[in-house]
């Protein structure tokens, strides 16, 4: 099991072996991950799931000047659920902490 005792899980996407995710960062360099509501795959294990962001909105997330609601409604929404796996992480995966 995990740190708060919930077994982990391991998400990927079908379309592409690593992917992005939506987060922002103060002057102190604190980090957070955006949420969105879940998909119906990460529903199962979890309430929430990670902003994903899809490649052709890359270049606006980053866009400084763009304001974030001007962004596509794309970019807040679940990621498709037909692309998701969640499943067990691999027994002889590295562990979540060896990842950084």
């Amino acid at each position: 099991s995990g740190r708060n005792g919930r077994a982990p899980w391991f998400f990927s996407l079908k379309s592409a072996p690593a992917f992005g995710l939506a987060g922002l960062m103060d002057d102190e360099g604190h980090v957070v991950v955006l949420t969105t509501e879940p998909n119906a795959s990460v529903r199962r294990v979890h309430r929430r799931m990670p902003v994903i962001v899809r490649s052709d909105l890359l270049s606006g997330w980053l866009d400084p000047r763009l304001p974030f609601l001007a962004l596509p409604d794309a970019l807040r929404a679940p990621w498709p659920d037909g692309d998701m796996r969640v499943q067990p992480p691999p027994p002889s995966g590295p562990a979540q902490g060896e990842l950084f």
